[in-house]
C-alpha cells in the first residue's frame, strides 16, 4: 500500500513534468495557466495522501530509533563487561570497586 502511493505521487510528478514542458514550448500564457494547475493538482495529492506519508515516515523514524537504540546498548554493554574485567565487588556491602583495591571505597572495610 505504501509503495503504490508514493508510485502513484511519483507518477503525477512525471506526467506534471511533461505537461510543463510541453506547454512550455507553446507560449508563456499556456505555461502559466498549466503550472497553477499543476501546482494544485500536486497540492491536492499530497493533501489526499497526508495521512499516509506521515504513517510512512512515523514508522521509519520508529525504525531508525529502534536500531539506535539497539546499536546504543550494545556498545554499553561493551564498555560494562570491560569495566566488570577490570574490577570486583566488595565482600560486605556488593560495592563495584577496583581489582587491586585493598579496601572498599564505600563501606571502607579490607578485602
Amino acid at each position: 500500500m505504501d509503495v503504490q502511493i508514493i508510485m502513484t505521487i511519483v507518477f503525477c510528478v512525471v506526467c506534471i513534468i511533461a505537461v510543463v514542458a510541453i506547454f512550455s514550448m507553446s507560449g508563456t500564457r499556456g505555461m502559466s495557466k498549466m503550472m497553477k494547475r499543476a501546482i494544485r493538482m500536486e497540492k491536492n495529492i499530497l493533501s489526499e495522501n497526508e495521512k499516509e506519508l506521515k504513517d510512512i515516515y512515523s514508522r521509519s523514524a520508529n525504525i531508525e530509533k529502534e536500531a539506535i537504540e539497539i546499536k546504543a546498548k550494545a556498545v554499553k554493554d561493551g564498555f560494562t563487561k570491560k569495566v566488570e574485567e577490570d574490577n570486583k565487588y566488595c565482600k560486605y556491602c556488593g560495592a563495584l570497586i577496583d581489582d587491586d583495591s585493598l579496601f572498599c571505597k564505600q563501606c571502607g572495610k579490607e578485602q
